[in-house]
């Protein structure tokens, strides 16, 4: 069965907790490449200080700066585990409200 259009834009949304970690770790190679090579760039131009730190400090920046998205991936993944978890033990919202109360 052919489901289209929006079948196809669906694909894009499973598993997107990879798909985030992926997405860092391709910023950062992409990122540190430029960076590195408008570094050379800028040390051939005379501009040596700015040219040593788009070479060495830039790209630990953009590593840190990384870090963060690759760990919202990460939690992403974590509650989707924890979401299969409690639908395998049959733990619903309205469970865990009704037990709240009481």
């Amino acid at each position: 069965m052919n489901y289209g259009f929006w079948f196809k834009v669906n694909i894009l949304y499973e598993n997107i907790s990879e798909k985030i970690k992926k997405l860092a770790k391709w910023v950062f190679v992409l990122a540190s490449m430029i960076e590195i090579f408008c570094g050379i760039v800028m040390i051939n131009n005379d501009a040596i200080g700015t040219g040593l730190f788009l070479i060495i400090i830039a790209p630990f920046l953009t590593l840190f700066s990384t870090w963060i998205l690759y760990a919202f991936g990460h939690l992403v993944k974590i509650m989707e585990d924890n979401n299969k978890l409690n639908s395998y033990q049959g733990i619903s919202k309205s469970d865990k409200n009704e037990n709240d109360n009481n």
